[in-house]
């Protein structure tokens, strides 16, 4: 009886503990540098649009935050393909979730924020990688794939470009707080 008791309060301690370091692992923003990173940590594309992925460039993220502390009103350049838009959105959403510390952003709440988010996916460029065997030759099919593909990789001209111009609305002006650009570079899988 005492032995099962132990073994019960073992159990109970370890699953306390381990939800507690889970918790305090949890990105605390506390000033508006720490969005960038925050942004960044929960932005989780779909693997499969990434295998297909040929793209570099910025997408420019508007947001408010509300007076509860929650982002509002997300919104990514219309130039942004989807399934980098749809992370973003989603990044966002699980901020909100976590229900993050925003503590010294009291003055700059109700707001609008530009976050430019500088994104390299080139993962289904057929860049080559150094590992490729060099007697190895692709297919006229897959070529072709590649060369279209490479030839819209770089984006920085349409970014700036369209940085007014957002998949809920378009600006003439736009009186917002500039953030410094977040970076996330290609991933390899």
């Amino acid at each position: 009886m005492k032995i099962t008791i132990l073994i019960c309060f073992v159990i109970l301690t370890s699953l306390l503990c381990k939800a507690q370091t889970q918790n305090d692992s949890l990105p605390k923003i506390k000033s508006v540098v720490d969005i960038s990173w925050a942004v960044t940590r929960f932005y989780t594309p779909n693997k499969d649009s990434l295998k297909n992925a040929c793209w570099e460039g910025c997408v420019f993220i508007r947001f408010t935050l509300d007076k509860n502390r929650q982002f509002k009103d997300v919104s990514v350049t219309k130039s942004t393909p989807l399934f980098i838009a749809t992370a973003i959105i989603n990044a966002f959403d699980q901020i909100n979730s976590y229900g993050m510390l925003i503590s010294q952003m009291n003055d700059n709440l109700n707001k609008t924020y530009i976050l430019p988010f500088i994104i390299s996916h080139n993962e289904g460029c057929g860049f080559p990688s150094g590992w490729e065997d060099g007697n190895a030759k692709r297919d006229p099919k897959s070529e072709k794939i590649y060369q279209v593909r490479q030839s819209r990789y770089d984006q920085s001209i349409t970014s700036l470009l369209n940085m007014m111009k957002y998949t809920d609305k378009d600006f003439k002006l736009l009186d917002c707080v500039l953030l410094a650009p977040a970076l996330i570079g290609a991933t390899m899988y």
